[in-house]
């Protein structure tokens, strides 16, 4: 009796995967809202990055100084030697999304430089050429970069000497 009981009241495959369908859309829902971030902001902080990872292996591989110059609402790549900028995806200036703000940068700088061995330096000269991007000040301690969307922000963060880069 017990054994007929179970066979007839189990799952159809229809129910078994609309409940699947449920379960996955909730945790997607609940993932969101608990990493306490926009996508957008996420999604800036992971394009500023790639793009800071982009120069430091531009350094390496041409051998000389690229720059990341900040400007108030965007960021652009420049070699150094040439005082011109790289392309970046569909132009040579990466603007910050609606809404998207820079906060804190530590130290204070405008622009974060790569040697050719990759190791980060920063300088709060605006300009990225030969003489500026030799005078800047190598990072000592780990360096800062800051998003803000609403109340909501992170940090991009460059270890001194290794140029390591990771978001938090």
């Amino acid at each position: 009796m017990i054994k007929r009981f179970l066979l007839k009241s189990g799952f159809t495959l229809i129910e078994f995967i609309i409940l699947i369908a449920i379960i996955a859309i909730l945790s997607v829902h609940a993932l969101i809202k608990s990493t306490g971030m926009s996508v957008r902001l996420r999604t800036q902080g992971l394009g500023l990055a790639s793009d800071l990872r982009y120069t430091q292996t531009l350094s390496m591989t041409h051998g000389q100084r690229y720059c990341l110059v900040f400007g108030t609402q965007n960021y652009q790549v420049v070699n150094s030697a040439t005082s011109l900028p790289e392309t970046l995806g569909a132009g040579s200036t990466v603007a910050l999304g609606a809404g998207i703000s820079y906060g804190s940068f530590s130290p204070v700088l405008t622009m974060i430089i790569f040697d050719s061995h990759g190791a980060p330096y920063y300088s709060t000269s605006a300009t990225c050429n030969a003489a500026n991007a030799a005078a800047a000040t190598s990072i000592s301690s780990a360096a800062s970069i800051g998003l803000i969307r609403g109340t909501q922000s992170i940090a991009i963060l460059i270890t001194p000497e290794t140029g390591w880069i990771t978001q938090q």
